[in-house]
């Protein structure tokens, strides 16, 4: 007797074939239909977790992030200095992104059609909206002990994830390193301004060249 899968693990199933599918032919080529036939249930079950395909990409962007929140919050809770935790929480991200490449990289295909645009731009503020609290409790931290001086905790998480963001889509490709050294101190010095903090005191570039460089080895390896 085939045994019934529970609620969560229907769910997972949902969104790991619809991730599928949407990689390979694209959202605007895949319809509700063909993620119902891929799993091989009722339309019923379908609309019991989703309201619509678009529900579906913006479940699998709210997925991969909310397991980013916990990596924060227990940085938050580390017996190390404010900036320390920062840098640290940034490192984290940096981390999490290569563990996730083949996850974000299905993510960009799925999105990559022209008429796709607010769809994407939902995905990143979805993406934003799950980690950014986390990261304001350790600016707000970081207020409080007069570390950093900024006027709302809120906004500058926001801006410090919308930076991330900025600066991860446009990095001079990896052989010129004098140019990739040149662009992300920059975002290391601007992040430091916004902050109050020292010059060099955020750091960027060690974790993101880390990255960078995981990414790379894990598409030689795929190649």
């Amino acid at each position: 007797m085939q045994m019934r899968k529970s609620g969560a693990a229907r769910k997972r199933e949902f969104l790991e074939v619809a991730l599928c599918l949407f990689s390979e032919e694209g959202y605007d080529g895949t319809t509700v239909q063909d993620i119902i036939d891929a799993v091989g249930v009722s339309k019923g079950t379908f609309y019991h977790y989703f309201d619509s395909k678009q529900d579906v990409v913006e479940e699998l962007a709210r997925d991969l992030t909310k397991r980013m929140a916990p990596l924060i919050e227990e940085i938050a809770a580390q017996d190390v200095d404010t900036i320390e935790k920062l840098n640290r929480a940034i490192h984290s991200v940096q981390e999490f992104k290569a563990e996730h490449i083949v996850t974000r990289a299905r993510m960009r295909r799925s999105l990559a059609g022209s008429g796709n645009q607010y769809l994407a731009q939902r995905v990143i503020d979805i993406m934003f909206e799950t980690v950014a609290d986390p990261f304001a409790a350790l600016i707000a931290e970081g207020m409080k002990k007069g570390v950093f001086d900024v006027p709302s905790a809120d906004e500058a998480a926001h801006y410090l994830l919308r930076m991330m963001f900025s600066l991860n889509r446009s990095l001079p490709p990896m052989k010129d390193q004098a140019a990739l050294r040149r662009r992300v101190q920059f975002y290391e010095h601007a992040l430091a301004r916004v902050l109050g903090v020292r010059p060099g005191a955020i750091e960027f570039f060690e974790p993101l060249l880390r990255r960078l460089n995981r990414e790379r080895e894990q598409s030689e390896e795929a190649n």
